[in-house]
C-alpha cells in the first residue's frame, strides 16, 4: 500500500509517491523516460484498453480512434470531457499499480486549480470529485494546486534545517489557468487565507500555456508564415509540436530570449530558435505575442491581489513561491519578478530552494506529502456567497451567506443570516424568484444564477415561512441550504456547482 499524489494537469499531469520516508515522482514505464503524463486520452473501437499520454497522441490519425485532448478545462461543461477524465485518471492509476507491483492505494490526494474552488469553477470541482467516487478512489482530498505546491516547499525547507514561518504568496501558472494564492506558513503546517487569479475564458485568448501556443499560432497566420486554412488535425500537430519543442528546448528558448531582451532586442539576435513546420519561431515572435495577449492580464490580476492584501503583500517578509509549467518560460518569470521589484537572484522573497524542475514537480510532491500525513493544511471557506430575495415586506436585498476566509464549520452547522422570506403557497415557490451571487464584494469578479425556490426546495410543498442559509462542507464544495421555520424543520441543501448546471442557460459572468 502507497500514499500517491497526482497533479491533475490541462497539458501534463504527474504522479508522485511516499516511499522510503521521501515523496518521489514516478517515471511510467510506458513513457520516454520522463514523469509527464500527456493528458490525452484515445478511445478506440478495436483496443479493449483506452490510450492515454504520449502514446494517444500518436496514435491520433489512426481510424476508429477519438482523440479527447485537453479535456480537463471542459470538465463540469461537457459530458465527454468527464468521461475521459474518467478513463484518464483510472488508466493512470492502473499503469503506476503495475509499474510499482502494488495492488492499491492506501491514500490518493488529487490537485485541482485553485480556482476551482472559486467562483464558477465550483461545477467543474464537484465534477471531478463525483468522478473520483464513481472509480471508487480512496480519495482523502481534492486539494488546491497552489497550497500543495507551497506543503511541498516547507517540507523541504524544514528538511534542510531551514524551516520557514511566515506567509507566502504562491503564483501557479499551468496551461490552463493562473492562480495566486496567499497562505500563512508554519514549518510544514499550512493555514489558507484567501486565492484568486485567472480561469479559462476569463480573458482573450486566455492566459495559460495552451493560450499562449495558440496565440503564437494566430500571429504567425496573420504574419503568412503559417497557412491560415489549416484543418483541425494539421492545427493539433502544429500546437503539439510547438508544446513540445517548448518543453524540451527550454534552455536554449531561455538563453535566446534573454539575450535577446537584455540587448534591447537587437536584430542581429533575432535568429531562428526552431522551427515547427517549417515556421522558424524567433525571440520576436515569442515577445511580441506574450506582451500584446498574456502580459496584460497578468499584470492587471497581481496588481489587483497586491492591492487586496497589500498589507501582507507588501512586507519584506513573504515568500514568492513560484510553480506549474508555464512557470518556467522565461518571460513569465521574468514578469513576476519585474512586477514584484525583484532586487536580483539573491532577492530573499523569491528564494525557496526550487529549481526549474522542482517548479514543474512541486504540486504532485505536496499532493503526496499530504496524502501520507506528512503535512497538515488548514483551509477557510473559498467564497464570497451572496444572495438577492425578498423579504417579509417584499423589498429586494442583499443578504450575505458565506464570507471568504471565514473558518469552515466541522460538524457541517450552516450559517442561516437573520433574515426570512415567505412562499405563501405551493405557487409561491415558483414564483419567488432567488439570485445567487458569489463574489459580491467590491472589484470582484460576480457570478450570478437566477432560479425559482421551488427549483431547490422540490419537497418543501406546503405553505411555510422558509430561511435560506449556506455552508462549506470537509470537501471545500459550497452549499446552499433550505430550511422551514417551523416545529419539523425540514431542511434540503443543493449545491452552488450543482444548481448553476441546473441553470446554466441563465447563468453569466459579469
Amino acid at each position: 500500500m502507497v500514499s500517491v499524489g497526482i497533479d491533475f494537469g490541462t497539458t501534463n499531469s504527474i504522479l508522485a509517491y511516499f516511499e522510503d520516508d521521501r515523496p518521489r515522482v514516478h517515471i511510467p514505464s510506458t513513457g520516454a523516460g520522463a514523469p509527464q503524463i500527456r493528458s490525452a486520452v484515445v478511445l478506440s473501437n478495436q483496443d479493449a484498453r483506452a490510450t492515454i499520454g504520449s502514446a494517444a497522441l500518436l496514435k491520433r490519425r489512426r481510424g476508429g480512434v477519438r482523440l479527447i485532448d485537453r479535456f480537463k478545462l471542459k470538465i463540469g461543461l461537457v459530458s465527454e470531457a468527464e468521461v475521459a477524465a474518467k478513463t484518464f485518471l483510472d488508466t493512470m492509476i492502473d499503469n503506476f499499480k503495475a509499474d510499482r507491483g502494488v495492488p492499491d492505494i492506501e491514500s490518493l490526494v488529487i490537485t485541482v486549480p485553485d480556482q476551482w474552488l472559486r467562483e464558477g469553477g465550483q461545477v467543474s470541482y464537484q465534477s471531478l470529485i463525483r468522478i473520483c467516487a464513481s472509480l471508487r478512489l480512496p480519495i482523502k482530498k481534492v486539494l488546491s494546486e497552489p497550497v500543495s505546491a507551497v506543503s511541498y516547499v516547507s517540507y523541504e525547507l524544514a528538511k534542510a534545517g531551514t524551516p520557514f514561518s511566515g506567509h507566502a504568496l504562491v503564483y501557479d501558472h499551468g496551461g490552463g489557468t493562473l492562480d495566486l494564492s496567499l497562505v500563512r506558513v508554519d514549518n510544514t503546517q499550512i493555514t489558507t487565507i484567501d486565492g484568486g487569479g485567472v480561469g479559462p475564458g476569463e480573458t482573450a485568448p486566455g492566459v495559460g500555456g495552451v493560450d499562449y501556443d495558440a496565440a503564437v499560432l494566430a500571429h504567425l497566420k496573420k504574419l503568412g508564415a503559417v497557412a491560415r486554412d489549416l484543418d483541425a488535425t494539421a492545427q493539433a500537430d502544429w500546437l503539439a509540436t510547438f508544446e513540445e519543442c517548448k518543453i524540451s528546448l527550454g534552455g536554449e528558448i531561455d538563453d535566446a530570449l534573454t539575450a535577446y531582451l537584455d540587448f534591447e532586442r537587437a536584430d542581429d539576435l533575432d535568429q531562428p530558435i526552431f522551427d515547427v513546420h517549417g515556421a522558424d519561431i524567433r525571440p520576436s515572435t515569442l515577445v511580441t505575442v506574450f506582451d500584446a495577449a498574456i502580459a496584460p492580464p497578468i499584470e492587471k490580476e497581481i496588481a489587483a491581489f497586491r492591492s487586496k492584501h497589500a498589507q501582507i503583500v507588501g512586507h519584506d517578509a513573504v515568500r514568492i513561491v513560484m510553480v506549474g509549467g508555464f512557470s518556467n518560460f522565461c518571460l513569465v518569470r521574468r514578469l513576476v519578478e519585474r512586477t514584484f521589484e525583484c532586487s536580483g537572484p539573491a532577492d530573499p522573497r523569491f528564494q525557496t530552494g526550487l529549481g526549474k524542475t522542482g517548479r514543474s514537480f512541486a504540486v504532485a510532491l505536496g499532493a503526496c506529502l499530504y496524502a501520507a500525513d506528512e503535512t497538515r493544511i488548514f483551509e477557510s471557506c473559498p467564497v464570497d456567497l451572496a444572495i438577492w430575495m425578498l423579504d417579509e415586506n417584499r423589498q429586494r436585498v442583499l443578504v450575505p451567506l458565506l464570507r471568504r476566509g471565514q473558518p469552515i464549520s466541522e460538524d457541517g452547522t450552516p450559517h442561516f443570516p437573520d433574515i426570512g422570506i415567505v412562499a405563501p403557497d405551493r405557487a409561491g415557490l415558483h414564483t419567488t424568484r432567488l439570485q445567487l451571487v458569489i463574489n459580491h464584494g467590491a472589484n470582484e469578479k460576480e457570478l450570478t444564477t437566477e432560479f425559482s425556490a421551488a427549483d431547490a426546495m422540490p419537497n418543501l410543498d406546503r405553505a411555510a415561512r422558509w430561511r435560506i442559509g449556506a455552508l462549506v462542507d470537509e470537501k471545500l464544495c459550497a452549499h446552499i441550504v433550505f430550511e422551514t421555520d417551523d416545529h419539523e424543520r425540514a431542511r434540503q441543501k443543493m449545491s452552488i456547482g450543482d444548481l448553476m448546471v441546473r441553470n446554466r442557460n441563465r447563468t453569466k459572468l459579469q
